[in-house]
C-alpha cells in the first residue's frame, strides 16, 4: 500500500507541475484557448489525485473519479478541437458517458460491488477518450505530433479497457477492490498512464507552440491584407529560384488613388484583394510590393507565354465587378515583364521589370509591356504586336 501511496503522490505532483506549466504557457501565448482547456484538464486530474489521497473511503474515491475524470476528458477534447479547428463535441458519445457516469454513481450509492462500479467508471473514461480519438482521426494532420497524441490517447484507452478485467484474470480469486487497487499490477498500469499523460501534455504544448511559431513566421512573410508574400519575402523567393529561363512581372492598379477618393478606402482594399486573388490563382509566386503594386515570379515560362498570361490577367481584372465600385468605372492595371535567361537570377531583373511597368504606365496604362534580355541584362523592347 505504501508503494501505491507514493505513486499517487508522484502523480499528484506531476499533474500539479503539468497544469502549472500549461497555465504559464497559456498566458505567455496570449491566452491560447487550446492551452487553457489543457490546463483545465490537468487541474481536474490534480484535484482527482488529491481526492484519492485525502479520502480514506474507497466509495468516496470512486465517486470523485466519476465527478472529475469525465470533465477532464471533455477539456482534453475541447483542447483538440481548438488545436485542429474542428466542430463541437460528439453528443452521442458524451450522452453515453453521462449516462454511464450517472449509472455508476447510482449503483455506488446502492452499495453495489466496488469492482462492478469501477468497471462503469472505466467505461465512462473510455467514452470520453473515444471523442478525443475521433477528433485526432478526423484532423488528418500529417504532423508527427498528431500521431504521438493519437498513440498516447489510444494507450490510455487501452489501460482503461483492460484495467478491471486484468484484476479479475491476473489477481488471485476473491481479491477485493482495495487489494486490487494497491496491487503491483494496478501500480504498473497507473504508472504507465502517468507516463502517457506526460507524453500527451508535452505533445499538446509542442503543437500549440509550433502552431504559434508558424503563425508568426507567416505574419512576418505575408502581406496582411492579401495573404501574398510581402516585398522582402518575394525578393527572397526570387533569389532562391534556380538559374533557369523565365519571367518576372511587376503590375500596378491604374489610377488607384481615384478609386480610394471616389469609393473609399474599404472599397480600395477590396480592389487590391481581387487583383491579389487573380495573381495568386495564376499558380506562380505572387507578392505585394506595397500599396497597389504587385509582382509575379514565373520561372521556366517562355517570353511569349508570359506575355499572353498577363494579357489574360489584365483582361480578367478589367472585367471584374466589385461591390462598392460604380459599374461605369472600369478598373484597369498595367503590367511590366522582364525575361531572363538561364544562368541569371530573377533578382537581377527586378529593375528591368520596374522599368517595363513604367513604360506601360507612360504609354497610356491598361497594357502589358515586355522587356526581353537575350544575353545578360541588355534590354530590347518587344514588338508592339507582341505586347499589345
Amino acid at each position: 500500500m505504501g508503494g501505491t501511496v507514493s505513486i499517487l503522490a508522484v502523480q499528484t505532483a506531476l499533474f500539479a507541475c503539468l497544469a502549472a506549466g500549461c497555465i504559464a504557457v497559456y498566458f505567455g501565448f496570449r491566452r491560447e484557448s487550446a492551452l487553457g482547456w489543457l490546463a483545465a484538464a490537468l487541474s481536474f486530474g490534480f484535484v482527482q489525485m488529491l481526492a484519492y489521497q485525502a479520502w480514506p473511503s474507497d466509495r468516496l474515491e470512486i465517486a470523485s473519479g466519476f465527478l472529475l475524470a469525465a470533465p477532464a476528458f471533455y477539456c482534453n477534447a475541447q483542447c483538440l478541437r481548438r488545436l485542429y479547428d474542428l466542430p463541437g463535441p460528439n453528443r452521442a458519445l458524451w450522452g453515453a458517458a453521462l449516462f454511464t457516469g450517472a449509472a455508476g454513481l447510482v449503483t455506488l450509492g446502492l452499495g453495489a460491488s466496488l469492482i462492478a462500479v469501477m468497471a462503469l467508471f472505466q467505461l465512462t473514461m473510455v467514452l470520453g477518450l473515444a471523442d478525443c480519438l475521433r477528433i485526432l482521426i478526423a484532423a488528418r494532420d500529417a504532423h508527427w505530433l498528431r500521431l504521438v497524441l493519437l498513440g498516447g490517447f489510444a494507450g490510455l484507452g487501452l489501460i482503461f479497457v483492460v484495467r478491471v478485467p486484468s484484476w479479475l484474470l491476473l489477481l488471485p480469486a476473491g481479491t477485493g477492490y482495495a487489494d486490487a487497487r494497491h496491487s503491483m499490477l494496478d501500480t504498473t498500469l497507473l504508472s504507465v498512464g502517468a507516463l502517457l499523460t506526460c507524453i500527451i501534455t508535452a505533445a499538446f504544448i509542442a503543437q500549440v507552440v509550433g502552431k504559434h511559431i508558424g503563425l508568426l513566421r507567416n505574419r512576418s512573410s505575408r502581406d496582411g491584407l492579401t495573404g501574398l508574400l510581402n516585398r522582402r519575402s518575394f525578393i527572397d523567393a526570387a533569389s532562391r529560384t534556380a538559374r533557369r529561363p523565365g519571367a518576372i512581372v511587376y503590375c500596378d492598379i491604374d489610377h488607384f488613388k481615384q478609386v480610394n477618393d471616389r469609393f473609399g478606402h474599404g472599397v480600395g482594399d477590396r480592389v487590391i484583394q481581387e487583383l491579389a486573388r487573380l495573381l495568386d490563382d495564376s499558380g506562380f509566386v505572387a507578392g505585394r510590393l506595397g500599396g497597389e503594386e504587385f509582382a509575379l515570379l514565373m520561372p521556366s515560362v517562355p517570353a511569349l507565354r508570359a506575355n499572353q498570361l498577363m494579357e489574360d490577367l489584365r483582361e480578367a481584372f478589367s472585367n471584374l465587378r466589385i461591390d462598392g465600385v460604380d459599374p461605369r468605372h472600369r478598373l484597369t492595371a498595367s503590367f511590366g515583364i522582364a525575361t531572363f535567361d538561364s544562368g541569371h537570377r530573377p533578382t537581377e531583373y527586378l529593375d528591368q521589370a520596374d522599368r517595363a511597368l513604367y513604360l506601360a504606365k507612360n504609354n497610356g496604362r491598361d497594357q502589358v509591356v515586355m522587356l526581353r534580355s537575350d544575353s545578360g541584362p541588355t534590354l530590347a523592347r518587344m514588338p508592339l504586336a507582341a505586347t499589345a
